[in-house]
């Protein structure tokens, strides 16, 4: 999330500078708050950690 989030704010900033219309400021200003303020989606542990306990057992 941190690479999308350091490219969104920024993109968003940028977007706001141009002075766009009203209604398309409200649509990205909402759109950024819905996102700033969404869950994170993780992957299962067991997931994440199987790949490298793998990595570790043949030696790597």
């Amino acid at each position: 999330m941190s690479v999308q989030l350091l490219k969104t704010v920024p993109a968003a900033r940028e977007e706001r500078r141009a002075q766009p219309p009203a209604d398309v400021a409200d649509l990205l200003a909402a759109g950024l708050k819905r996102y700033m303020h969404a869950r994170v989606k993780r992957r299962p542990v067991r997931r994440s950690v199987f790949p490298a306990m793998k990595f570790v057992a043949y030696g790597g």
